[in-house]
């Protein structure tokens, strides 16, 4: 079998210690290294070393008795959680690794969500079991509770009175238990493949304790099939360059096999395969074949991206991890813009949550984040990776932009030899269900291919909206007119006309600006609630009912981001490190200080080329501008009633 297996954690829950011991274990490597010796053989990226903690998600191999594995090593820190959420998602089986004396934290349970976002069958294993200074049982109760699942020790799995409890967890079982034809061997297979009951190991990854005996279990129970002669399938999971700036593509393979040479299409581009490897965490062993259920990276690539598939296309993401932040990149004066766009261009395509974006006008390059610790990591890597010195602005909220009711907005686009009109109805939509784009125009109006044009002018780019050129969200948009010439238009042209009705509907309706909510799970010894609540409301958030679990107080509540980010440090301090947060962002809402932000943003809409609401006409064989005010009685369509 071919197994593809990740070990994840919140931070200095032990993960990488116990993927070394692992690799000790199954003799992949001769000697366990370290993370604070700096000698860990998955974190040997010189970030990684500094800081102590895992950044990139590596892989290595190794074999197992009868299995070849892959071996994920992921990041456990928030910042770098869309790098783990792209490895999750070509994971066969996981192993969460816990810190017993921790227990579940914040962090823990948005991996196990994931997990179970992506369906991927969840192995526990209770590290650091040597400091545990409390009941083990009470620890399991606690870990229950925080997954909502039924634990059990893999040791039980052997035991044939658990197949009562295995079935009491999983209905669909409860047939053949009645009728006594389920065996513990397929009862224990399903609950994992279901997630039913948890199966858990426990040990101590620094002293090699339980780790091979508990994996051996994971072995026996974690079966996998692939079909090596289908046709190739597969998505881009990872890019990164050698040391040589060799672009290196990691796929993981779900079907069919790839050869040297081999042409193959991976999202629009025509690739050549020049060379196969397969990784070992900084080293590599070049190899003329690849078949399914294995992880590989080719060469021959030049402009994929993350999530690209075999044979065309794009893998449908909807990340879960939603960056929040803004910061501008800042070049030193002896580093050309040109250089510096190219740079964060190449990062884009290893790590899509970034959104470069280049602002022509002010001649800035901004990026999407999550927390500043990520910037430090991205300072470091670009001057080791490219040998440049970077900075970055402080960051700010992203913010965006929606309509209350309704509006419809004229464009007109005709400078010389060109020609487009667009009417659109744009209406408000629920929060946070995005742009829908429909069509209402009569099939003779316009070709296929233009209204093609004026969907993906709608959809493929964002809209900047007129309070603080946030982007416009949750609205419908329907084409109710269009009108092109036959000889005289071209795709470009509807593009323009779009984009110019809707910038001149939106200055006509109310405009609302929506921030970015964190929902906060705050876990609280109970002679904190008091200012707890307070701080809640000081931060113009609301909260639900506190829940009693075990000796503390779970307090859910939803917090704007804005508010939010520098809190954290005060909640650990006046808590003296015995409360936990977990907090993620999960919708936007009406912003609670929206004229203040508007007034701090001095975003003028008026003068923003890209997005006018300025319509171009032609006479006496020259187009010339009109303002969207009198450019809507100039339209050569009829208004619709």
């Amino acid at each position: 079998m071919k197994k593809t297996i990740g070990i994840l954690a919140h931070v200095d829950a032990g993960k990488t210690t116990f993927s070394e011991q692992l690799l000790v274990a199954t003799e992949s490597i001769k000697t366990k290294g370290r993370v604070d010796e700096k000698t860990a053989f998955l974190d040997y990226h010189s970030v990684e070393k500094e800081r102590g903690i895992t950044v990139f998600s590596d892989e290595t191999t190794f074999t197992y008795k009868d299995a070849h594995y892959y071996l994920i090593d992921t990041p456990g820190h928030l910042d770098f959680s869309p790098e783990m959420e792209r490895s999750i998602q070509m994971l066969d089986y996981a192993i969460l690794i816990i810190s017993a004396p921790d227990g579940v934290q914040g962090h823990t349970e948005s991996i196990w969500e994931l997990l179970q976002r992506y369906h991927i069958p969840t192995f526990i294993f209770f590290n650091k079991m040597d400091q545990l200074h409390e009941d083990f049982e009470t620890v399991c109760d606690e870990a229950s509770s925080r997954l909502q699942r039924p634990l059990l020790s893999y040791e039980r799995a052997f035991n044939e009175d658990i197949i009562e409890q295995l079935a009491e967890a999983d209905e669909s079982l409860i047939e053949a238990f009645l009728n006594d034809t389920l065996s513990l061997h397929d009862a224990v297979l399903h609950s994992i493949q279901h997630q039913s009951t948890l199966f858990y190991g426990s040990g101590s990854a620094l002293h090699d304790e339980g780790i091979l005996p508990f994996f051996d279990f994971f072995h026996t129970h974690s079966p996998t099939s692939y079909d090596e002669k289908g046709e190739a399938t597969g998505f881009v999971y990872k890019i990164r360059d050698d040391a040589q700036g060799q672009k290196n593509t990691f796929i993981k393979l779900q079907s069919g096999a790839l050869e040297v040479r081999d042409d193959v299409i991976i999202g629009d581009e025509q690739v050549k395969i020049t060379q196969l490897r397969s990784y070992r965490g900084a080293g590599f062993q070049t190899v003329q074949r690849a078949e399914a259920g294995e992880l590989v990276a080719l060469l021959g690539a030049r402009d994929v991206s993350v999530y690209d598939c075999l044979q065309g296309g794009r893998k449908r993401v909807e990340a879960t991890f939603i960056p929040t932040l803004r910061a501008r990149v800042i070049g030193s004066e002896t580093i050309s813009q040109h250089e510096l766009v190219k740079v964060f261009q190449r990062l884009d395509e290893e790590d899509d949550s970034l959104q470069v974006l280049w602002e022509r006008e002010s001649a800035e390059l901004y990026i999407h984040i999550l927390g500043p610790i990520q910037l430090e990591t991205l300072q470091q890597t670009v001057l080791e990776r490219f040998q440049l010195s970077i900075s970055f602005g402080e960051p700010i909220v992203l913010y965006r932009e929606t309509i209350e009711g309704s509006t419809v907005g004229y464009g007109h686009f005709e400078p010389l030899r060109h020609y487009a009109e667009v009417h659109v109805r744009i209406e408000q939509a629920p929060l946070n269900s995005g742009i829908h784009v429909q069509d209402e125009t009569h099939p003779n109006d316009m070709t296929s291919g233009n209204r093609t044009e004026i969907r993906n002018a709608l959809l493929k780019k964002p809209i900047r909206s007129i309070l603080t050129g946030a982007p416009l969200t949750d609205v419908t948009i329907t084409c109710i007119a269009g009108r092109g010439h036959k000889e005289h238009s071209s795709p470009g042209d509807f593009r323009q006309a779009t984009w110019r009705a809707v910038r001149q509907g939106l200055e006509k309706a109310k405009v609302r600006l929506l921030e970015p909510m964190y929902t906060v799970q705050f876990t609280i010894p109970e002679q904190h609630i008091g200012k707890l609540m307070t701080d809640i409301q000081q931060l113009h958030g609301t909260c639900e009912a506190p829940v009693q679990r075990g000796t503390s107080l779970v307090v859910k509540a939803v917090v704007p981001v804005a508010r939010f980010l520098h809190y954290p440090e005060q909640f650990y301090s006046f808590t003296k490190g015995l409360g936990s947060l977990r907090f993620t962002v999960t919708h936007f809402d009406y912003c609670h200080n929206e004229q203040e932000v508007i007034e701090a943003s001095v975003y003028d809409s008026n003068a923003d080329p890209h997005f006018t609401s300025s319509s171009i006409f032609c006479a006496k064989g020259a187009g010339y501008s009109v303002s969207g005010v009198e450019a809507e009685s100039m339209m050569h369509i009829e208004k619709a009633e």
